[in-house]
Protein backbone atom coordinates (compact mmCIF):
# COMPACT_ATOMS: atom_id res chain seq x y z
CA UNK A 1 0.00 0.00 0.00
CA UNK A 2 1.63 3.71 -0.84
CA UNK A 3 -0.31 6.64 0.96
CA UNK A 4 0.18 9.80 -0.68
CA UNK A 5 0.46 13.07 1.43
CA UNK A 6 -1.72 12.55 4.12
CA UNK A 7 -2.64 14.88 7.18
CA UNK A 8 -0.61 13.66 9.98
CA UNK A 9 0.21 14.06 13.87
CA UNK A 10 3.26 12.43 15.13
CA UNK A 11 1.89 10.82 19.04
CA UNK A 12 5.66 9.07 20.02
CA UNK A 13 8.81 8.83 18.48
CA UNK A 14 11.52 6.59 19.67
CA UNK A 15 15.16 6.66 18.13
CA UNK A 16 15.90 3.14 16.05
CA UNK A 17 19.61 2.33 15.32
CA UNK A 18 22.09 5.15 14.82
CA UNK A 19 20.34 7.43 12.51
CA UNK A 20 16.36 6.57 11.97
CA UNK A 21 13.55 6.93 13.89
CA UNK A 22 10.31 5.04 15.02
CA UNK A 23 7.17 7.46 14.33
CA UNK A 24 3.38 6.33 16.05
CA UNK A 25 1.69 8.73 13.71
CA UNK A 26 -2.26 9.29 13.51
CA UNK A 27 -3.38 10.11 10.66
CA UNK A 28 -7.13 11.41 9.29
CA UNK A 29 -7.75 8.57 7.22
CA UNK A 30 -5.46 5.89 8.13
CA UNK A 31 -5.63 6.23 11.45
CA UNK A 32 -2.61 5.58 13.95
CA UNK A 33 0.41 3.74 12.45
CA UNK A 34 3.57 3.20 12.86
CA UNK A 35 6.47 4.24 10.45
CA UNK A 36 10.59 3.96 10.24
CA UNK A 37 12.19 6.94 8.93
CA UNK A 38 14.85 6.04 7.47
CA UNK A 39 17.78 7.96 8.19
CA UNK A 40 15.93 11.05 9.86
CA UNK A 41 18.85 12.04 12.37
CA UNK A 42 20.87 12.70 9.57
CA UNK A 43 19.13 13.23 6.13
CA UNK A 44 20.23 16.86 4.30
CA UNK A 45 17.18 16.16 2.14
CA UNK A 46 14.70 16.69 4.70
CA UNK A 47 16.53 19.87 6.32
CA UNK A 48 13.67 21.20 9.04
CA UNK A 49 11.81 18.75 9.94
CA UNK A 50 12.62 17.61 13.23
CA UNK A 51 9.67 15.17 13.69
CA UNK A 52 8.14 17.07 16.70
CA UNK A 53 5.03 16.57 18.45
CA UNK A 54 2.24 18.28 18.54
CA UNK A 55 3.06 19.63 14.67
CA UNK A 56 0.82 19.00 12.01
CA UNK A 57 2.65 17.16 8.76
CA UNK A 58 1.89 15.76 5.38
CA UNK A 59 3.39 12.16 4.75
CA UNK A 60 3.47 9.49 2.46
CA UNK A 61 4.46 6.47 3.43
CA UNK A 62 4.56 2.23 1.76
CA UNK A 63 3.67 -0.54 3.93
CA UNK A 64 3.28 -4.10 3.25
CA UNK A 65 3.62 -4.94 7.00
CA UNK A 66 2.64 -3.45 10.33
CA UNK A 67 5.51 -1.09 9.98
CA UNK A 68 5.55 1.41 7.59
CA UNK A 69 8.67 3.54 5.67
CA UNK A 70 8.11 7.13 5.49
CA UNK A 71 9.01 8.11 2.26
CA UNK A 72 8.19 11.85 2.07
CA UNK A 73 7.17 14.34 5.18
CA UNK A 74 6.30 18.37 4.32
CA UNK A 75 5.22 20.42 7.47
CA UNK A 76 1.67 21.53 6.72
CA UNK A 77 1.63 24.23 9.15
CA UNK A 78 4.49 26.28 11.36
CA UNK A 79 3.89 25.80 15.03
CA UNK A 80 4.95 28.17 17.71
CA UNK A 81 6.37 26.56 21.17
CA UNK A 82 4.56 25.34 23.95
CA UNK A 83 4.87 25.90 27.63
CA UNK A 84 5.44 23.04 29.86
CA UNK A 85 1.76 22.89 30.52
CA UNK A 86 0.99 23.09 27.47
CA UNK A 87 3.09 20.12 26.18
CA UNK A 88 1.83 18.18 29.41
CA UNK A 89 -1.46 18.10 28.13
CA UNK A 90 -0.41 17.41 24.42
CA UNK A 91 1.28 14.16 26.13
CA UNK A 92 -2.03 13.45 28.09
CA UNK A 93 -3.63 13.62 24.66
CA UNK A 94 -1.07 11.24 22.95
CA UNK A 95 -0.68 8.89 25.39
CA UNK A 96 -4.65 8.00 25.74
CA UNK A 97 -5.18 7.60 21.65
CA UNK A 98 -2.09 5.10 21.94
CA UNK A 99 -3.31 2.71 24.56
CA UNK A 100 -7.09 3.37 23.03
CA UNK A 101 -6.97 3.10 19.63
CA UNK A 102 -6.26 0.17 17.43
CA UNK A 103 -3.85 0.64 14.49
CA UNK A 104 -4.90 1.04 11.08
CA UNK A 105 -8.54 2.18 12.17
CA UNK A 106 -9.59 5.48 10.42
CA UNK A 107 -11.20 8.18 12.64
CA UNK A 108 -11.49 11.60 10.69
CA UNK A 109 -13.80 12.92 13.20
CA UNK A 110 -11.45 12.18 16.35
CA UNK A 111 -8.39 13.59 13.95
CA UNK A 112 -10.02 16.50 13.45
CA UNK A 113 -10.80 17.10 17.15
CA UNK A 114 -7.01 16.34 17.91
CA UNK A 115 -6.33 18.88 15.68
CA UNK A 116 -8.40 21.50 17.22
CA UNK A 117 -7.20 20.83 20.54
CA UNK A 118 -3.69 21.23 20.05
CA UNK A 119 -4.62 24.47 17.49
CA UNK A 120 -5.95 25.77 21.42
CA UNK A 121 -3.23 24.73 23.16
CA UNK A 122 -0.75 26.56 20.80
CA UNK A 123 -2.66 29.50 21.48
CA UNK A 124 -2.86 29.58 25.20
CA UNK A 125 -5.88 27.51 25.68
CA UNK A 126 -5.41 25.31 28.55
CA UNK A 127 -9.22 25.05 29.76
CA UNK A 128 -10.17 21.42 30.99
CA UNK A 129 -13.78 21.62 29.15
CA UNK A 130 -11.54 21.26 26.06
CA UNK A 131 -9.70 18.36 27.14
CA UNK A 132 -13.17 16.84 28.42
CA UNK A 133 -14.43 17.92 24.96
CA UNK A 134 -11.51 15.94 23.44
CA UNK A 135 -12.03 12.96 25.55
CA UNK A 136 -15.88 12.96 24.31
CA UNK A 137 -15.24 12.52 21.14
CA UNK A 138 -12.84 9.75 21.53
CA UNK A 139 -15.48 7.73 23.63
CA UNK A 140 -17.79 8.43 21.01
CA UNK A 141 -15.07 7.06 18.29
CA UNK A 142 -14.57 3.95 20.13
CA UNK A 143 -18.31 3.35 19.97
CA UNK A 144 -18.63 3.70 17.09
CA UNK A 145 -15.61 0.73 16.39
CA UNK A 146 -17.26 -1.39 19.52
CA UNK A 147 -14.35 -1.07 21.30
CA UNK A 148 -16.28 0.12 24.36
Amino acid sequence: MKVEHTPCYILHRRDYRESSLILEVLSREYGRVSLIAKGAKRNKKQQGISYNLYQEYLMSWVSKSELGTLIDVELATIMTSMTPKQMMTGFYLNEIILRLLHKHESHPELFDSYNKTIRELINNNTDQVLIRYFEKILLQSLRVWGHL
